[in-house]
């Protein structure tokens, strides 16, 4: 199974691509030139190293949100393209999931989002999503700081998802608040 996965909801690029069971992989600390121009130079490269073209790749996986409106949008119409042309799955992956992914106890995870948390409640095993809007960090809450994912919590979410059959034919950003222009216009 050939798998591609990238991460663009934050500053930080992360991208895996899993090929069996090698897996190749690029993280930026920064995208100082934006994720639109960084991404698929750093996708062409990674397959290029892997020895395979696009057209080998079983699945695509993004990370939908919560985090950079435009870094979702970016990842969501790559790989919504990438699947498109190549009639493939998706999988749609939140910034929480491959945090909570190992932790195995009821746990709230934050994302400091400029004077708003973006929160999940892990219980059983599933997450549920809100905001603290006062931007006050919930009691008990670990933060999160995403720009620390890794191509391998990254890939281990996306190909646990395939296992159990979550795919979609196209990945949809997950805001979890309106836009700054959006709240601005307001």
């Amino acid at each position: 199974m050939k798998v591609l996965s990238i991460d663009t909801s934050c500053d930080s690029l992360t991208i895996a691509l899993k090929v069996e069971d090698k897996l190749y992989s690029y993280k930026s600390e920064t995208v100082r030139q934006g994720h639109s121009v960084s991404l698929l130079p750093a996708i062409e490269k990674l397959l290029d190293d892997a020895e395979i073209s696009i057209n080998d790749v079983d699945y695509f996986g993004v990370t939908v949100g919560p985090g950079s409106f435009t870094g979702i949008r970016v990842g969501v119409a790559t790989v919504n393209a990438f699947a498109y042309a190549n009639k493939k799955s998706v999988v749609e992956v939140t910034t929480f999931e491959p945090f909570a992914y190992h932790n195995f106890d009821d746990k709230i995870f934050a994302i400091d989002a400029k004077h708003v948390y973006y929160i999940a409640e892990k219980f059983n095993n599933s997450l549920t999503y809100k905001t603290a809007e006062d931007g006050v960090l919930p009691d008990g809450a670990v933060e999160i700081d995403v720009t620390t994912l890794t191509p391998e919590a990254l890939s281990q979410v996306v190909e646990d998802k395939i296992n159990k059959n979550q795919t979609v034919d196209f990945a949809k950003p997950f805001y979890m608040r309106a836009s700054e222009a959006e709240r601005n216009k307001k």
